[in-house]
This record gives C-alpha cells, sequence and structure tokens, in this order.
C-alpha cells in the first residue's frame, strides 16, 4: 500500500499521476484534512480514505508527506510512535534535511524527492535524494514506483535544492514565456487559442528536439537563425532587452542553501 498525507496541490498531482498510469496495480491509503478535497476519491476501488494519518502509517509501506512545511513537526510527533523500521517516509517539503527528517520521524529510512507538476502528464522531472539506511529493495520499489511519471534524477542532497529553479519552479517560468510568445502572436493577428497553443507546441518541440539530437542548446537556436532572417532579429532584441540574464537570475533565485 502506498500513503499520502496531505491532498493539495501536490499531492493530488502524485496521486493522480500514479492513478493513470495503466499497468499500475498498487492501492493507495490517503488522508486529508480537508474532506472536500479528497471527495472525488471516494468511488475508487484502488484508494482506500482514512480517517487520521495514523491509520494512512498503519497501512502503507511507502508513506508521501505532502503537507506544508509548517505541518511537519506537528504531524512528527503524531507519528513516529506508530512507524515500522522496514517503512520509507518520502519527503516533498524542500525546507528540511535528511537528517532533519530522521531525527523529527525517529526513523531512518527516509527521501527527499523535488516533484514535478508535470508528474500528471508523465512528464516529470523528480530529484531524489535517500539515507544510506535506504536499502537496495526500497529503492528499486520506489524507483518502479515512480519511472512511469517521468524522469527520475538520483542526486546527493545538495543536488536537491540545485534543481528546484529548473525542474521545479522552471515550469513556471515556462509558462510565464508560453504566455508572453503567445501575447506577442496575438498582437501580430494570432487568435489567443492558437497563440498558446502554438506556443506551448514549440517549447515541447524544441525539448525533445534537444533530447533526441544531444545539441548544446545554442548550436539548436543558431541552426534556426538565417543570417540577415527574422529569427536572429529577434533573438538579437531578446539579448537587448536581457532576456538570458533575466532567466539566469530568476533560477538562482530559487536556490536555497542547506543549513
Amino acid at each position: 500500500m502506498i500513503g499520502i498525507i496531505g491532498i493539495g496541490h501536490i499531492g493530488e498531482t502524485l496521486l493522480d499521476g500514479l492513478l493513470s498510469l495503466n499497468d499500475f496495480d498498487k492501492q493507495f491509503s490517503i488522508y486529508d484534512v480537508n474532506k472536500e478535497t479528497i471527495k472525488k476519491y471516494e468511488h475508487l476501488k484502488k484508494v482506500k480514505i482514512y480517517e487520521n494519518n495514523e491509520q494512512v502509517v498503519r497501512n502503507s509501506e511507502i508513506i508521501f508527506l505532502c503537507v506544508k512545511p509548517s505541518q511537519f513537526e506537528e504531524l512528527a510527533l503524531e507519528l513516529k510512535q506508530h512507524m515500522r523500521g522496514e517503512q520509507l517516509i518520502v519527503s516533498v517539503a524542500p525546507d528540511f534535511s535528511l537528517a532533519s527528517l530522521q531525527q523529527m520521524f525517529s526513523h531512518q529510512k527516509v527521501m527527499r524527492m523535488m516533484p514535478s507538476t508535470m508528474m500528471l502528464v508523465k512528464r516529470g522531472v523528480i530529484a531524489v535524494s535517500k539515507t544510506v539506511d535506504v536499502d537496495e529493495t526500497l529503492t528499486e520499489k520506489f524507483q518502479l514506483l515512480m519511472q512511469g511519471m517521468g524522469y527520475l534524477f538520483w542526486t546527493d542532497e545538495r543536488g536537491i535544492n540545485q534543481t528546484i529553479g529548473v525542474a521545479g519552479s522552471g515550469i513556471a517560468f515556462a509558462y510565464q514565456l508560453i504566455e508572453a510568445m503567445g501575447q506577442g502572436a496575438i498582437y501580430n493577428g494570432l487568435t489567443a487559442e492558437d497563440a498558446y497553443k502554438m506556443a506551448a507546441e514549440t517549447l515541447i518541440g524544441a525539448g525533445e528536439m534537444l533530447l533526441k539530437t544531444n545539441e548544446h542548446p545554442a548550436k539548436l537556436r543558431d541552426n534556426v537563425c538565417t543570417p540577415g532572417g527574422l529569427t536572429i532579429q529577434g533573438v538579437t532584441k531578446l539579448a537587448e532587452l536581457g532576456f538570458s540574464h533575466a532567466v539566469i537570475e530568476a533560477v538562482k533565485a530559487t536556490y536555497q542553501k542547506e543549513e
């Protein structure tokens, strides 16, 4: 049984993404203080809605903690006496180190996961770090659980926060770029529906092209820029307005150094 405590934005995305995997036969135990957020799961045979967090812990092998960071200490006090040594805790909060989670929950088998809302469409970029106490068997179970959700990036703990600006917050930056490209296209005469769809498809295609060719993005950009053409004029305007600098600074701003 897979437990998810907290069915907010990330918890819901995680659960919905896992439920959408056609070849997935796992059962889920869930709890959220807001009963309205979990009503939509009441009819699903794969999902068991419990009355409290303790019941989720008692009936789960892997437990995802998807509550707000401010709730972690209270949650730990509630749960640590009910945890079993073989269980795996997976935290999605960026605020707590592996060591602090071990101490907080009095539990050794802990992972930190930096999730991506794109898990919902099986294109998530998911950074994961674990304690040395998480054995190969648990690691493999977690890997099999998450592999259908996108790209799983194993890293040391420092790498968790280093990925936020690209894999986590970067999604928001991408949406801003799609909106801006769409608005420019609307200004040039396209309908809003066509403009935003074209912008989104362009970003998808650009990403797939880079992954397929393994070329440096600058080379792929230059391949599109005909000398004296319209694209290089647009690229030059971006440079004049500090586009690259703005994106770099935005990604840097998301980095939270470990205490």
